[in-house]
């Protein structure tokens, strides 16, 4: 079986914060990257729970799961990635829809404490993925990698 992720003009990613939400002051960030995104010919669906409400959530675990579920139930999206990052990942884990994850072939990327739940999420579709962070880590402009993982 290929795994390789081939995103063709057309395809539909998933954005979205699981874990702190992106702070307002970094929006434009986020709307030079969906610029970016859109710009290969990416139609990008952004998820609800992205931008900080209050204090550094982008809403309650279970709406940030909501979201995520979404993501995962949407057959036309191709890939979802995670640009969050702190330390309230894994409040999600429970209000995960987990036969919905298992039935998708949705890629899901992330870094930070994303590692549990992409943990969760690789665990629940039996599937290998080595860490793709280094990628986005170096985007977004940090100088050393991430340690590599085989989940």
């Amino acid at each position: 079986m290929n795994t390789t992720l081939r995103l063709t003009p057309g395809d539909k990613v998933g954005i979205i914060a699981c874990s702190d939400g992106i702070k307002q002051e970094s929006k434009p960030k986020v709307d030079e990257l969906i610029g970016w995104l859109e710009g290969i010919g990416l139609e990008v669906i952004t998820a609800q729970t992205l931008l900080r409400r209050d204090r550094c959530f982008s809403g309650p675990p279970a709406e940030r799961a909501a979201e995520l579920n979404k993501l995962f139930a949407n057959r036309e999206v191709k890939a979802i990635f995670d640009i969050s990052g702190g330390d309230s990942a894994n409040q999600i884990l429970p209000y995960l829809d987990y036969d919905r994850i298992r039935s998708s072939r949705t890629p899901f990327f992330g870094i930070s404490d994303l590692y549990r739940v992409l943990r969760f999420v690789m665990v629940v579709m039996r599937r290998m993925f080595i860490d793709a962070g280094f990628v986005f880590a170096s985007a977004a402009g940090h100088q050393e990698p991430p340690p590599p993982y085989l989940i």
